[in-house]
This record gives structure tokens, sequence and C-alpha cells, in this order.
């Protein structure tokens, strides 16, 4: 009964502390928090504060006059302009740091600026003075809509990024996992730097890799290592890091799980000392590849080279005489056989010409084109694609901007210098 009257109290406690605080609001009255730029609190009321309001009013102008919040955010860092600094009550300095994205938009859209308060979205005429004109404030706004992208109402897809956390750039960025959703539905994931997600420019050589065929990749060491054996396909339980280098990826897997999954996996190999399964394990990795060791960790040296080029983005394993594993490319298959099926159509008079077939199939002229050129390639070539059998790196757009003769003899020279030109 006690608790039932304590629980009874607080709420009612609760629902007269938020009138109040509405109550307040409708009057205007500066209710606490961060003291926005351009003004200083004083007897609990937003007082003007003529420098920052200048400053304030520059950043609604330069943004109108740039047009983008990312390059009002490299203006005003090259202006040296910095977030307001105010002194907490506890005595703590906080702010005074470069303005980012996120804080220019939240002055951009802050009603303060023009003399009023909110509360759960309403506007109500506040107490203090305003310090941004009513027209620049309105035409900021109108710039803002006007940029921002539409709302589809669908739920945003989940993220299937079983990296998430383990990726690093080599400027120590975490990458972290994105996707973009390109004509037709499809969705293409990757791992991009934390800067790029931003809007910035990052200073990594490799700043996007795309997530499927990495995770692959990383997917078949564990496998060949036996680390997966004891925790299933999706057990990467041992791996801590993995730093994408320019030229190579070391992955960092820790040493007492993974001598936990080897000992279990394999009980007839020597394990008397923790050296002799690694040593074991090091017949496993593939030419190129090697592991070492510090206090902790056991570190994985793969000879692979991430690439983001012209908007295609490829892992490409660096030359080595190891043998390669058959790799088929869904994108160059796909072209090849839409390639045939419009040459037939051509051949059985249902388009009477490319323009006509382009026109149909609501492509670019251009692009139908160069397609057409993959229903010529010779048999033995398309045998190879097939197969996975290409040349390493070879890419549907390398083979598009190819010039491939009508010979069959001279049509491998030409895949094979594309490639070549793909991996220098």
């Amino acid at each position: 009964m006690l608790l039932s009257f304590a629980q009874f109290e607080r709420e009612v406690t609760g629902e007269r502390i938020r009138d109040k605080f509405a109550a307040s609001k409708k009057k205007g009255i500066w209710m606490g928090g961060n003291p926005p730029l351009g003004y200083d609190v004083g007897n609990r009321k937003l007082l003007v504060n003529s420098a920052e309001a200048e400053t304030v009013r520059l950043i609604f102008q330069r943004y109108l006059d740039m047009g983008c919040v990312r390059l009002l955010r490299d203006d005003l860092l090259a202006r040296g302009i910095i977030s307001k600094c105010w002194t907490s009550r506890a005595g703590e300095r906080r702010g005074g740091k470069p303005l980012g994205r996120s804080a220019l938009y939240c002055i951009l859209n802050n009603r303060v600026y023009v003399g009023e308060t909110m509360h759960k979205s309403v506007s109500h005429r506040g107490e203090h003075d305003a310090i941004v004109p009513r027209e620049l404030f309105d035409t900021v706004q109108q710039r803002l809509a006007d940029l921002r992208p539409p709302v589809s109402g669908k739920a945003r897809l989940s993220q299937d990024a079983p990296l998430t956390g383990l990726l690093f750039d080599e400027t120590g960025e975490p990458m972290l996992p994105t996707y973009t959703i390109k004509q037709g539905g499809i969705r293409y994931r990757y791992y991009a730097s934390k800067p790029t997600l931003k809007g910035e420019r990052s200073r990594a050589v490799i700043y996007r890799i795309p997530a499927p065929p990495f995770e692959d990749l990383i997917s078949g060491l564990m496998e060949r290592l036996r680390l997966l054996e004891c925790q299933g396909r999706d057990g990467l339980s041992a791996l801590r890091r993995i730093n994408i280098k320019s030229n190579s990826i070391i992955v960092e897997l820790d040493s007492a799980a993974a001598l936990s999954s080897w000992r279990t996996a394999t009980p007839a190999i020597p394990n008397r000392t923790d050296q002799e399964p690694i040593d074991y394990h090091r017949g496993f990795l593939a030419n190129g590849e090697e592991i070492s060791e510090d206090s902790e960790h056991l570190l994985l040296s793969l000879p692979v080279r991430a690439r983001f080029r012209g908007g295609r983005s490829a892992i490409l394993q660096l030359p080595g005489p190891a043998q390669r594993a058959p790799q088929p490319d869904e994108a160059i298959i796909k072209a090849i056989a839409r390639a045939h099926r419009w040459r037939q159509m051509l051949l059985d008079g249902e388009v009477t010409s490319i323009e006509a077939l382009a026109a149909r199939l609501k492509l670019d002229r251009g692009h139908v084109g160069l397609t057409l050129n993959l229903a010529f390639l010779s048999p033995n070539l398309t045998r190879a694609i097939v197969r996975g059998e290409q040349p390493a790196g070879l890419r549907l757009t390398h083979l598009l901007g190819a010039d491939i003769p009508l010979s069959w003899r001279g049509q491998a020279t030409a895949v094979a210098r594309a490639a070549n030109a793909a991996r220098a």
C-alpha cells in the first residue's frame, strides 16, 4: 500500500514539473541547458554576446554563399572559428572546439536566433533578443529543406557486417559498415573510414573496401587456419583487429583463443608448448602470408591489396608464384549473358538497331554498344571468365573500357593488358 502511494506521488510530482516547464516555455523563459553560441546566461536569461552574435550571422550568410555544410565547416575552420567557450557551475571549462557538421546543422536550425523558444516542436516568443534577421533565417531554412533528401518511408535495411569494430585504416581510424542502393534496388555493402562517412577527406590510401569479398577473404583465412571448426562458420572470436594497409592487411589474433581452438580442433598435433601448434599451422598459410608473435597476439600479414578506383572497388592478390583459386566475377558473367541476349534480339529482328535496343532497355546507347562487344569474345576467353580463371584484378569496367579486337588471337592479349593496367 505504501509503495503504491509513493509511486502515485512520484507520478504527480513529475506531471507538475512537466506542466511548469511547459508553462515557462510558453512565456519564453530560458529553462537552462548549454548556452547557444551568440548568447551568455545572466539572471537565468539569455543575454546577447555581441562578438559571438556577429559570428552567428556570418555562419548563416556563409552557408547561403556556399550552399553546403561541409564547405561551410572547412571555411569556418580556416577562419579559426570555434564553438562557444563557457564554464559550467562545477567550474568545468567546455567548448572551444572546431565546429563539425552536426553542430552547424544545429546552429542553422536553431530558432533561438530569431528570438523564439521551442517546446515539443512548438515555437513560442522568447524573452531574449533575436540576433539573426528573420528573412535571413527563413532563406536558410528553405535552402536546407531543398537539399534535404526525401524520406522513403521504408524501414532501413539491417546491417549484416560481421567485421564491425575490427577494421581500421592505416591512420588508425575505424572502418564502419555502410551501403548504397543502386539502380534496380541492388544493395552494395562496404566498410568505409569514419571520416569518409562524415563527409570528410580521409588521409588513408584505402578508405573504402567492398564488404562481401573482404569478409570472404577473412573467413577463408580463418577456415584455412582451422579457427572456425570449433566455433562454426561465423565464429570469429579469435579476431581482435584488422589493419588495412596500402599493400597488405595485418590480422591480429588473440593468442589464447587461437591456441585453444587449435588444441580442440587438432588434438593429435604436438602441443606440449605454445610454439608447436603455431609452427604446425604455418603450413596452412598461402604463398607470401606470414605469421609472427608478440606478447598477447598472433599477427598474420597478408600480401593483399585493397583498392577503390573509378567508382569500383576490388581486393587484389599481389603477384606471387602461388596458384590462384578460381574467382568467378558475377558482374562480368552477367554482362556477357546480356550481350549474347541483345545480339540475338538484333539477329531475330526484335529491334532494328542498337539505338532502338537502347531505347527499349532504357539504357545509354554507348553502354549498350560496349556491352554488345562482349558477345564477340572468343569461346576460350568466355569459358575462362565463366570458370573464374580470368586475369587477376580484371573487372567489368576494365573489360568495357578495353579496346578488344574482333580477332580471337588478339583478344587474350588485350584482356591481359587491361588487367595489368588495373593492377598497376
